[in-house]
């Protein structure tokens, strides 16, 4: 399966833009975003009924696209190019309950015959610890670009410009293969702080975001549904084969 690997955009702005995926990261080895509890399918999910069998979905693929990097405990989880100050006191969040500092980031990709790519899943892993239960991380959040993001408020605050958000625009498109593309911004260099684009499965729309509570009570994982996939497949890596 083919993967955009390489985002070079025409200017940077002083922040620094991630260029190779990361095959080593944490949610990549180890894909279950539940860290290996058995909890149940989110309240709206189960409401649902979850009832989603794709067809001509092949196979699914975990991909890192490196580290988000949180100086403080609150997740943005917004449009990709509403990923600035500008928009930071409205933007959607999750709150972390006292976590700070790096957490790998995975999304999970449906590869569909006739050929097509798709983000399926967004997977934050804080840390190692099981999942006990789902409970709703935000209310959710919208996108008009087909594309949304994840960051700290650090990272937004340094995002000023509309140069700015033509250089998420930039990288994105570096980025893009058939159909999905990706962004690591490192938009404030004293902590770190950076900003992470993905493709929303089929376009635009909104989204869930969940929340993946452990045994002490603390956000161990954190998880966006993008409707291409059905939750049960959730850890669900490698070629779909059906009887």
């Amino acid at each position: 399966m083919p993967f955009p690997t390489d985002a070079r955009p025409r200017a940077n702005l002083g922040f620094t833009v991630a260029t190779k995926l990361d095959p080593r990261s944490g949610c990549v080895l180890d894909p279950d975003p539940a860290n290996g509890g058995h909890p149940a399918p989110p309240a709206p999910v189960v409401e649902a009924g979850d009832p989603t069998d794709p067809t001509g979905v092949v196979e699914v693929t975990a991909v890192g696209l490196g580290d988000i990097v949180l100086p403080s405990d609150q997740l943005i989880v917004d449009d990709f190019f509403a990923m600035g100050s500008y928009f930071l006191p409205e933007a959607p969040r999750v709150q972390l309950h006292g976590f700070t500092g790096r957490a790998p980031v995975c999304v999970h990709i449906a590869r569909l015959e006739p050929a097509d790519q798709r983000v399926a899943f967004v997977h934050v892993r804080l840390t190692h610890d099981p999942v006990e239960r789902w409970i709703i991380g935000t209310a959710g959040f919208g996108v008009d670009g087909g594309t949304g993001g994840i960051g700290s408020a650090e990272a937004l605050r340094a995002v000023n410009s509309e140069q700015a958000i033509d250089l998420y625009l930039d990288v994105i498109n570096a980025s893009s293969v058939n159909t999905w593309a990706w962004a690591n911004i490192t938009t404030d260099p004293t902590s770190g702080a950076n900003v992470i684009g993905f493709s929303t499965g089929y376009g635009d729309g909104g989204f869930p975001v969940y929340a993946g509570i452990g045994r002490d009570g603390k956000v161990v994982s954190v998880v966006i549904d993008f409707f291409v996939l059905p939750w049960r497949w959730l850890g669900r890596i490698g070629t779909i084969t059906r009887s």
